[in-house]
């Protein structure tokens, strides 16, 4: 167990140089973080920098119980990023996109991209219900899929439990526990959040509960009818209402 800190200034910025230059000058192995200046936090944390985590789901619940909710600094991501860089690299041991690994306070839009905070900040959105996003939550850690991104992307949906809730009855397969083919089309998750956002100029999505929801687009668009969950909900969500 290490204690959880936070890069120096001076430590960021070159963690920022490493990250632009890592894919074409590193030779695969995973950053130190003895080589960047740190500084401690006005709390104590302890961290397991051996943890592995199966999935992203795995990595927010520790996250979340870790931190325990506190609002964290791009530096302190910044030092996570470093101690668990191994299995953040992907699988041909690069960073990828620098959005991956850092955070610019310089760009003020969110960070989806990143590989951690936004897996903390849904996490934490949902502690109570946990298996709710647990769907989105399916890859590796160094991997986002689109249904994942396109939610997270959009901080106003992410927080609509009754869009997760309608995602999940339309594009996760619970019986095989996996994402249904076609679900990062623009037929799919795409259609999903366009039809979200003009609904939404006539009713409460928030309140209205998600069957209804799920009722009225099943109804009205026939493209999302071939991600039914199964024929037995779509039978009993238009009986229902």
């Amino acid at each position: 167990m290490i204690e959880l800190a936070r890069l120096s200034r001076q430590a960021d910025q070159q963690f920022k140089q490493v990250c632009e230059s890592y894919d074409d000058n590193s030779d695969g192995k995973p950053l130190d973080i003895k080589d960047f200046s740190t500084e401690k936090l006005p709390y104590s944390v302890e961290i397991d920098e051996h943890k592995e985590f199966a999935n992203k789901f795995a990595l927010g619940q520790y996250l979340h119980e870790t931190l325990n909710g506190r609002n964290v600094e791009s530096r302190v991501w910044h030092f996570l990023v470093i101690i668990y860089c191994q299995q953040l690299l992907n699988k041909d041991h690069k960073i990828g996109s620098i959005e991956r690994f850092f955070i610019d306070s310089a760009i003020p839009y969110y960070p989806f991209a990143h590989l951690l905070k936004p897996v903390f900040d849904l996490y934490c959105l949902y502690q109570q219900t946990p298996e709710l996003i647990k769907f989105l939550l399916l890859n590796p850690v160094n991997k986002s899929g689109g249904l994942y991104l396109e939610t997270v992307k959009r901080r106003e949906l992410m927080k609509n439990k009754n869009f997760i809730e309608v995602s999940n009855k339309l594009f996760y397969d619970e019986k095989n526990a996996e994402i249904k083919r076609g679900s990062n089309s623009h037929d799919g998750i795409l259609r999903l959040v366009s039809l979200f956002k003009q609904y939404e100029r006539a009713y409460d999505l928030y309140s209205m509960p998600a069957e209804m929801i799920l009722k009225r687009l099943l109804s009205k668009h026939k493209e999302l009818k071939k991600f039914k969950h199964n024929r037995g909900l779509l039978s009993r969500v238009l009986q229902r209402q």
